[in-house]
């Protein structure tokens, strides 16, 4: 290979590289949560929010897009505890979390999101319902200054983390 087709050939390495990198960067920031405004959620969603919240506060509002498809959340206070309801685009309740204590939580979940937790402190717990079961418990834990959440199942297994 000539000096010519060395050159070119790196040029479009690099080209390549460069929309690579631009695709992963639109890619993420589409996909990051976003406030949004009541007024600009679909019609059947504000009636959504309206319901589920009724007797509540609502706190914020937001998008998200996963997989191609609009997710919108609701934060909302009700009853004094803390409540963040998922909905579709249809104002079908997709995930509920609601904040819950950590002495209200079974056994073996407890004493698996202290394990987890190590060094770390619970500075908050949810229960997750999807689908109008119980899905897991979401610790929020901090360590200095790095917080991290943790995933268990209802009978006590790690399901995941996230630094």
């Amino acid at each position: 290979m000539d000096q010519a087709g060395a050159v070119m050939q790196r040029t479009q390495s690099v080209a390549l590289v460069i929309a690579v990198f631009c695709v992963a960067i639109i890619s993420s920031a589409a996909s990051a949560e976003h406030r949004v405004k009541r007024s600009d959620l679909p019609v059947p969603v504000q009636n959504a929010i309206a319901k589920e919240g009724a007797g509540g506060t609502v706190r914020a509002v937001s998008a998200e897009t996963k997989n191609g498809e609009v997710y919108y959340e609701a934060e909302l206070n009700l009853g004094g505890r803390p409540n963040d309801i998922h909905f579709d685009r249809n104002g079908a309740v997709v995930e509920v979390e609601e904040e819950v204590t950590l002495d209200s939580l079974p056994d073996t979940v407890r004493l698996k999101l202290i394990a987890e937790a190590g060094h770390g402190k619970i500075v908050r717990v949810e229960s997750i319902v999807q689908a109008g079961r119980l899905f897991a418990y979401e610790a929020q834990i901090r360590t200095g200054a790095k917080k991290a959440e943790i995933q268990v199942s209802p009978e006590g297994q790690l399901l995941g983390s996230a630094p």
